[in-house]
């Protein structure tokens, strides 16, 4: 989407408005093509179903924190293997700190994509609170670097259920809208002043927009 104001000039809101905005799509299985494959573990070996090795090492590192990310060395189809305590799925702000824990943790890993395994009787809702978390995680402001910071792109729900299509699409599209207004948010006045800057918001946001300058001194 081009950033331009009304009178042809250029906002240049910076690298990620022009970006694909995360995309989160539904499969049956985890692809193989995919880098990271994501497991909850709750009180019982959830993990069992792995290899022995794999689970042995990622229920260990699980005591003492609730994200862990090893190579899996041949032992799963995806490179990387991230195991996550689960978080009380009843508790919003616990899901979602929990789903930004695991973002942050693949981006450190230089992982692109990933699949994410939903555990068996967990709410739409509850998943829903785990993506916002995630995509929060996944977001990068590389503006004035050299060189663009690296990307989480593509996550893969893994048995959503019925629902997960829909809430897939939905937080595709959240995450591009979520993306916009933090790149303008972090825009210092030097580059986009009030004034521009509420244009812009409303260019793509839309006109209704209502945009409030708590900053600026009157006079």
């Amino acid at each position: 989407m081009p950033c331009c104001r009304a009178d042809g000039g250029d906002w240049d809101l910076g690298r990620t408005c022009y970006d694909p905005a995360m995309r989160v799509t539904c499969a049956a299985r985890p692809p193989a093509r995919i880098q990271a494959l994501i497991r909850f573990a709750g009180e019982a070996n959830d993990l069992g179903d792995l290899a022995p090795q794999l689970s042995h090492v990622l229920n260990e590192r699980l005591r003492v924190a609730p994200v862990t990310v090893v190579p899996s060395l041949g032992l799963a189809a995806q490179p990387l293997v991230v195991a996550v305590r689960a978080p009380n799925w009843t508790d919003a702000v616990e899901t979602r700190r929990r789903g930004g824990a695991i973002a942050r943790a693949l981006l450190a890993e230089r992982c692109g994509s990933a699949a994410l395994v939903v555990p068996e009787g967990v709410a739409q809702a509850a998943l829903s609170n785990l993506l916002i978390g995630f995509d929060q995680g996944a977001y990068v402001w590389d503006r004035y670097q050299k060189t663009p910071s690296h990307r989480l792109t593509e996550v893969v729900l893994v048995s959503a259920g019925a629902g997960g299509p829909a809430l897939a699409h939905a937080v595709s599209d959240l995450s591009g809208w979520v993306a916009r207004a933090r790149d303008l948010t972090n825009l210092p006045a030097g580059d986009l002043g009030p004034a521009d800057r509420q244009q812009a918001a409303q260019f793509q946001f839309g006109a209704g927009l209502l945009v409030k300058d708590t900053q600026s001194k009157p006079g």
